[in-house]
């Protein structure tokens, strides 16, 4: 099997390439949390979450290694797969099992959030980034003190 492409969509933060990434998913939420750095190597005063909207499937994946080819051109990114197999593969199975659904296939995207030894795949419609304080990073507040 070969293996599949993705391209990089940079981060307009620096996240802490050995910290943790944290995944918060339910049925109306899912969430990516990750300590970041400042510009000049230092643990940043805040968090990112990366808020996945329409989120329809997660993956979390203890792994060394991202399976996909891509070309390192960002030091902070989320991947996008192209042409996504696993995406082909759910489309199929909704179209088998919900006949007459209106899903729009083509609005459906594959990414994933490195972490360190660690991977989230997420497929969801898209995704924004916002910037948590230590007040607003919550129980989360961890992903700065470690960074």
């Amino acid at each position: 099997m070969a293996i599949e492409k993705a391209i990089q969509i940079p981060l307009e933060v620096w996240q802490d390439p050995q910290g943790d990434v944290i995944l918060n998913v339910s049925e109306n939420e899912c969430n990516v949390y990750f300590g970041c750095w400042n510009d000049d190597s230092t643990p940043a005063d805040y968090i990112a979450k990366i808020i996945f909207n329409g989120c329809w499937s997660t993956n979390y994946t203890n792994a060394e290694y991202i399976e996909y080819d891509y070309e390192l051109l960002h030091h902070s990114y989320i991947l996008k797969v192209i042409d996504s197999q696993l995406l082909k593969g759910m489309l199929a199975k909704h179209k088998r099992l919900y006949p007459t659904s209106k899903t729009k296939n083509d609005d459906y995207n594959h990414y994933v959030v490195a972490g360190h030894d660690v991977y989230i795949e997420v497929i969801a419609l898209d995704f924004c980034l916002v910037r948590l304080n230590r007040e607003q990073a919550g129980e989360y507040t961890r992903l700065i003190d470690e960074a």
